[in-house]
């Protein structure tokens, strides 16, 4: 939402503002430009400080970091909301406090800041808080004026619950959107499923109200995968059974999460059920057949179709026939076989974003990847990112040379020498050929002690003396990927194991 930066100070002018925050940097930064709006500001740098100051003073507007020492922005919101319940309060957070933000959202907080700090974001904040106590301070003189301006005051009041549906809409976005933010993959699935199911469920012929509840559902129905952990959710690779039974638990959570919260409850059972399959095979509680809310049947063909025309890192996307030829075959398995077939109907006229995948698209997620291709040890990418290029190979060539280091004899000198010392020329190994190699080739530790350089220069010449002193000896075999089908680990594997 854009604000009117002129509007906005004629507001918050004559307002006082407490600003707790215990990144002194940042508290420093900030306050110094919140004092350019209010007419004053007071700072605190954890909660126990702010309790004290607000016992000794009155402020219009409180903002409080939610994760601080001594006391946290929660208990110091519910100490005040005890002493006012009608105090604003703005809460920053950052997106590991999501179950704290949870619990704000139970307290009534006014409204929420997702950290770093972006001034549009906090400029909204502040409108919207600041509309609220001119709302209130209006109905104060309501009071008085009663007999006067009763119409006045009937809309105002519709205009305010109109006000607060919105603040629970854009709270429980704002955690979808959080979600999102966190996987790259995830980025826009929400919008999408939603839109698909809103597509089937009016050429199914319901009304405007069942179509816009169908729609709510659509976009809040991975609002539980806020509490899976970053090391399932963001795993580029697929997920294991374990990893998949945790997973799986988003469901409830996205029902819990919603039941909790009255405009969204009769939503919530939709959503905990979008996973269940019509032969009993789906989850969390294996229904079967018309045990299915009608709802949850379309959003789990709405998401299905979703999964199989967007590329992931391990499988590529389907067009959207072979998604479609895909589906029918699922008829009366996973899906009712009529209602099917409207979905079907839907989807052949449907544009698909060909864009979307989950590779990254910024430094930060960049780094966010690697942590799963990494060796731990080096640093160097690992062998399950180097089978992803390789398949990735065989779509469309973008390295062409492969060129392997196999180091002899380093059993023989982790038993000489300890195999600490081995790690350590290990990692000083892996450092010389970072520093021999440019960014440009992707450098692998493979097989504990041997090395693989990804490039599209030839390298048969590689200057080895590096181990001369350490009673190493080096093998240097040369792979052109143009005149071999390597499109993947194990296919390099029997590869060197035949050039043995």
């Amino acid at each position: 939402m854009l604000v009117d930066n002129d509007k906005l100070k004629e507001k918050l002018k004559d307002l006082t503002l407490l600003y707790v925050e215990d990144e002194l940097k940042l508290l420093e930064l900030t306050a110094k430009m919140l004092s350019r709006l209010f007419k004053r500001v007071d700072t605190a740098k954890d909660g126990l400080e702010a309790m004290k100051m607000y016992e000794e003073n009155s402020y219009d507007i409180i903002i409080t970091d939610i994760n601080m020492p001594k006391l946290d922005g929660l208990e110091l919101s519910k100490n005040i909301r005890s002493m006012n319940p009608e105090q604003a309060i703005i809460i920053t957070t950052a997106f590991s406090d999501s179950q704290k933000l949870l619990e704000s959202i139970k307290l009534g907080i006014d409204s929420y800041i997702i950290k770093p700090i972006d001034m549009e974001q906090l400029f909204s904040a502040l409108q919207k808080v600041s509309n609220e106590i001119i709302n209130r301070k209006e109905n104060a003189y309501y009071k008085n004026n009663l007999e006067k301006i009763i119409e006045q005051k009937v809309r105002r009041n519709l205009s305010l619950e109109e006000e607060k549906i919105q603040n629970y809409e854009e709270t429980i976005l704002a955690l979808v959107n959080m979600v999102e933010i966190r996987d790259s993959y995830t980025s826009g699935h929400s919008l999408r499923v939603a839109n698909y199911s809103k597509l089937i469920v009016e050429e199914l012929g319901l009304s405007k109200e069942e179509v816009d509840i169908v729609y709510q559902a659509g976009i809040l129905h991975d609002i539980g995968k806020i509490a899976i952990p970053d090391s399932i959710l963001l795993k580029p690779n697929a997920l294991n059974n374990f990893e998949f039974n945790l997973m799986k638990k988003h469901a409830v959570m996205s029902y819990e999460i919603l039941n909790k919260i009255p405009m969204y409850k009769d939503l919530s059972l939709y959503v905990k059920h979008h996973h269940e399959r019509y032969d009993g095979s789906g989850y969390p509680d294996g229904l079967k057949g018309d045990e299915i809310p009608l709802y949850s049947q379309v959003m789990a063909i709405a998401d299905t179709f979703d999964a199989m025309t967007t590329s992931r890192i391990y499988k590529p996307r389907k067009d959207k026939f072979e998604a479609i030829e895909e589906l029918k075959s699922l008829a009366n398995i996973s899906f009712e076989k009529e209602l099917l077939e409207v979905a079907v109907k839907v989807f052949k006229d449907v544009e698909l974003d060909i864009e979307v995948n989950q590779n990254p698209i910024s430094e930060f997620e960049e780094q966010r990847f690697s942590f799963f291709y990494k060796d731990k040890l080096t640093n160097l990418y690992n062998v399950d990112y180097l089978d992803l290029v390789l398949n990735k190979n065989k779509h469309k060539i973008k390295k062409r040379y492969l060129t392997s280091i196999l180091l002899h004899n380093f059993g023989e000198y982790n038993k000489t020498n300890s195999w600490e010392k081995g790690d350590d020329l290990l990692v000083k190994f892996s450092s010389y050929l970072k520093k021999s190699f440019n960014d440009e080739n992707l450098i692998f530790r493979f097989r504990g002690d041997d090395f693989l350089i990804l490039s599209n220069k030839d390298f048969k010449e590689i200057d080895i003396t590096f181990l001369e002193d350490y009673d190493i000896t080096i093998d240097v075999k040369f792979i052109d990927l143009n005149e071999n089908e390597i499109t993947s680990y194990s296919k390099f594997n029997d590869y060197l194991d035949n050039m043995a």
